[in-house]
């Protein structure tokens, strides 16, 4: 149901390697050896790239038609003409149907469940999964041989469940008042042996595991060993947000925990809708406009509020993509015609972490977490140490979270053809005006490590000693981190034009000559934030660097530690009026010659 796999049957090209786009699930390809993104999408004539930064839309395209809503689809993976460019890789092709005198339709289900699957002869139980993929198109005269309609939609509709997933730890309910005495008890700890706790700045131990001496201080209260005697109230009111142990041993302290099964949803919402009209014999007009929207859900492994699920793998991500096009193209003769376009593309993905909308950190007492819209839920905390929480060590929001990426192109394309004589020439413009904006911070919402330092043995490191969780409780970090929450907006401009003769110089010769300028202008951040660093990178601390900065941020105070660096390192701050940074590249001409015997 994705016509992009069948440009896989091309030759030169491949499927993607399995780290991009989620191993080419959205149908994205190789030609002749360029990368996916190299690849120049076109829909009725008109741009149809998604240039987000990294692609969390899921392909290189924006919009994908459904495969009965197409005229015609096309694949040139090389020696296409100099009206196509943009891209080294593959130009694909694509035309949405139009209506004509007749009415045409069509209505389609797929249907896929696991009811109506045979049971894999390894398994002793069948996952479930349900998809449902529906829609219709229909199409006709509005005004007959003057004005025609077709329209198009879909939906796909998929529910699966998440298997469960064993061998993860969470602390038990003894724990979470700040008494670990289970962890002494080797048939508690997974064959990892007794876990003793030390003091915060204890001496080393004289001899690890004996009796309690003036050397040796065992973290203890009232002289039980492995208890707190306080424990920091919102540590504590965060350790009873885990879920409750639910495999081991009563009082497993390690491996103690099954995620259990959930559900999963992947749904898509896609509608096309084109009206042709043909005013007179020498003019035909047309408009389309597309839209698409894809929402997802992932189940958090530790429940809404804690979270703990990675980058794009819980939560919420959606999809939203716009495609219009207008068209109109005039006859002036059998020999000569013009055809003129618009084009609008846009599109925006986003992953949200789980409460993105919510100041969770400030409800549940974690001072010092700035709120934005988007930047809510719970910060990053990881536990290690003798109590280690196995393939979960995190609670709290993805790194790179919230991601939301959107991008805008406004594209006007005029493209003249002439026969004369033996020639068939074509000549033309293309000019795209892109917006890019960005909001990835790597960690707006805080990262804490707590690693078990303060209550293991100093004297033995590579002893199992210590936990995480009681360095949690005792409110003893050993490091912590946060990031701006940073957005930019990026802009270019791309300038092309093209002249095209294919010259049919007899019955068995044709020869095609072309020439093709682009002018790709380097990205500007729209209120100059950004910057540019130029070294030359010389060895044995010889080398020295240019920090190139916009003009408009002259007065823009530098921190003094960063300029320090500078001034150790051999860097000089520069201003520069040219807000590109860089010199763009002005000879980009592209010559095409061929020939057809």
């Amino acid at each position: 149901r994705k016509y992009v796999f069948i440009a896989q049957l091309s030759t030169g090209v491949a499927p993607p390697n399995s780290g991009f786009n989620h191993g080419g699930t959205g149908g994205d390809f190789t030609a002749n050896g360029q990368r996916p993104s190299q690849n120049n999408f076109i829909l009725d004539g008109v741009d149809n790239n998604s240039n987000l930064q990294d692609f969390l839309n899921g392909s290189t395209y924006v919009m994908r038609p459904p495969p009965d809503a197409l005229q015609e689809f096309a694949v040139q993976t090389s020696d296409y003409s100099a009206e196509q460019g943009h891209s080294a890789g593959a130009v694909v092709n694509a035309s949405i149907k139009s209506g004509t005198n007749d009415i045409h339709g069509s209505l389609w289900e797929y249907l896929r469940n696991d009811r109506l699957d045979a049971q894999d002869y390894f398994n002793t139980t069948k996952s479930a999964y349900h998809q449902n993929q529906f829609g219709a198109t229909f199409g006709g005269p509005l005004w007959k041989n003057k004005l025609f309609f077709f329209a198009d939609a879909e939906a796909t509709r998929i529910s699966y469940a998440v298997p469960p997933q064993p061998n993860h730890t969470v602390p038990t309910d003894l724990m979470r008042t700040g008494d670990f005495t289970q962890m002494l008890d080797p048939t508690l700890t997974n064959g990892k042996g007794a876990i003793p706790l030390y003091q915060t700045g204890g001496n080393p131990s004289v001899t690890p595991g004996g009796a309690e001496t003036g050397e040796q201080r065992y973290l203890n209260c009232n002289g039980v060993r492995n208890v707190l005697c306080s424990v920091n109230p919102v540590a504590q009111g965060i350790l009873k947000l885990f879920p409750e142990p639910n495999s081991g041993v009563p009082g497993q302290v390690i491996n103690n925990y099954t995620i259990p099964a959930a559900a999963a949803t992947d749904n898509i919402t896609q509608y096309d809708a084109r009206v042709d009209w043909n005013p007179s014999a020498k003019d035909q007009v047309f408009g389309r406009y597309s839209y698409t929207t894809r929402p997802q859900f992932n189940p958090p492994p530790l429940g809404p509020i804690l979270d703990g699920g990675g980058f794009g793998t819980s939560g919420k991500n959606e999809n939203q993509g716009k495609n219009g096009v207008l068209s109109e193209t005039h006859f002036f003769n059998s020999n000569l015609s013009n055809e003129f376009r618009v084009g609008y593309n846009w599109i925006r993905a986003t992953y949200l972490q789980n409460n993105s909308g919510t100041n969770l950190a400030s409800q549940l007492g974690l001072g010092g977490i700035p709120f934005y819209a988007e930047n809510g839920g719970l910060p990053n905390i990881s536990f290690t140490g003798g109590f280690n929480p196995s393939n979960v060590d995190t609670i709290g929001s993805p790194q790179y979270e919230p991601s939301d990426e959107r991008e805008n192109v406004l594209q006007i394309l005029d493209n003249v053809s002439k026969v004369w004589r033996n020639h068939t020439l074509k000549f033309g413009v293309n000019f795209q005006h892109s917006r890019f904006f960005g909001l990835q911070p790597p960690n707006s919402l805080g990262s804490e490590s707590f690693s078990g330092t303060y209550t293991a043995d100093p004297g033995n490191p590579n002893a199992i000693t210590g936990s995480g969780v009681a360095d949690f409780l005792l409110d003893m970090m050993n490091s912590s981190s946060i990031t701006s929450f940073t957005q930019f907006t990026d802009v270019r401009w791309y300038r092309a034009g093209f002249a095209q003769d294919d010259w049919k110089v007899n019955r068995r010769l044709t020869v095609n000559l072309g020439l093709r300028y682009e002018y790709a202008q380097p990205i500007m951040e729209a209120h100059d934030r950004q910057a540019n660093f130029i070294g030359n990178f010389a060895n044995n601390n010889h080398g020295s660097g240019i920090y190139l900065l916009p003009a408009s941020q002259r007065n823009y105070p530098l921190p003094p530690g960063l300029l320090a660096a500078f001034a150790n390192d051999n860097i000089q701050v520069q201003y520069t009026s040219n807000r590109f940074l860089v010199n763009p590249d002005k000879t980009n001409f592209a010559p095409r010659v061929g020939f057809a015997y």
